[in-house]
């Protein structure tokens, strides 16, 4: 932006009676500010041959947090402080860098019209976790032979520790392999988890807390009596439509004691449950208002318990 220089001239007459005030104005040009605000820093997983901290990393995603805001100017990459201050040496290919070391300091240049800053950010490739012990599989024998009960699943986080320090690390529990591999739809409170199988396989993921970098590890919780797919009177149980859109059906013989449903989510959450009249066999189940996903449906009936998973679209 251009500004103007005001340059005041004056005359005056011996006797000070005139005094004659001159204005020159001097077009010139105004040198903005520039700040190189310190990004955070970008930490990835170590994919490729993991172990060897190498990786290939996209430096300009910091480019937003860097500028904050500032217009017009150009970011460039360097290997050490003196390049970056003398604007010499910027890497080439930004978004596909290669780091030397790990962790590694990459320093960055903000120029302007005029005007220039220094920042800096580091990168690094962090190693997958390593749990020194496998979890073991957790029994609560509670005598009352209904094969459910209430499970702490985070006690095997210890032993999963090791030397290492907890706060390195997040546990996060799943109901299934693929949830735990991409780290959706955890257990919403797995210290006070309620089984709905019996045995019931339950997923953990260990992961870095300075990067999305986990390992998932399994086991097995166990409670006594059964608790299962095809018990007694709900051998014939029949879900359907699955995948479900609006309405599900839940067909079963001719039921001769009270019977209640329960609809889970991924996570363990109860999100619905009824009872079912003696003498019916067919029910309809409104479900268009679950979200998208993977359901459990349990129905329990005088002791006897069984669960279907369905789909929703």
């Amino acid at each position: 932006m251009d500004s103007f220089k005001a340059i005041y001239v004056y005359l005056a007459k011996k006797n000070m009676k005139n005094i004659i005030l001159l204005f020159f104005f001097i077009a010139g040009s105004t040198v903005a500010q520039v700040t190189a605000n310190l990004p955070d820093n970008i930490r990835i997983c170590d994919v490729n041959n993991p172990g060897d901290g190498v990786e290939v990393f996209d430096l300009t995603i910091r480019e937003d947090q860097i500028l904050n805001g500032q217009t017009g100017l150009t970011v460039t990459y360097h290997l050490t402080s003196g390049a970056a201050l003398s604007g010499f040496g910027a890497f080439t290919n930004p978004q596909t860098y290669t780091n030397t070391s790990n962790p590694q300091l990459i320093f960055i240049r903000v120029q302007g019209n005029g005007d220039w800053d220094v920042t800096n950010m580091e990168i690094e490739a962090v190693a997958f976790p390593e749990a020194e012990m496998l979890p073991e599989d957790i029994t609560i024998d509670e005598g009352d032979g209904n094969g459910q009960a209430v499970f702490d699943l985070t006690i095997n986080e210890d032993m999963m520790l090791g030397s290492q320090f907890a706060i390195d690390f997040i546990f996060t529990y799943y109901l299934t392999q693929a949830d735990c591999d991409t780290g959706v739809n955890a257990i919403a409170n797995p210290s006070t988890f309620t089984n709905f199988e019996n045995p019931q396989e339950i997923f953990v993921r260990m992961q870095n807390a300075i990067a999305d970098c986990g390992t998932c590890y399994n086991y097995r919780i166990m409670s006594d009596g059964t608790l299962g797919l095809h018990q007694n009177g709900l051998k014939r149980v029949l879900l359907f439509p699955s995948p479900v859109t609006t309405t599900l059906t839940i067909e079963t013989p001719r039921l001769v004691a009270e019977t209640t449903y329960y609809i889970y989510n991924l996570k363990g959450q109860l999100m619905t449950s009824e009872i079912l009249r003696v003498g019916d066999s067919n029910k309809q189940v409104d479900v268009s208002e679950l979200t998208s996903g993977v359901y459990f449906v349990r129905l329990i009936s005088e002791g006897s318990q069984i669960t279907q998973q369905i789909i929703k679209k």
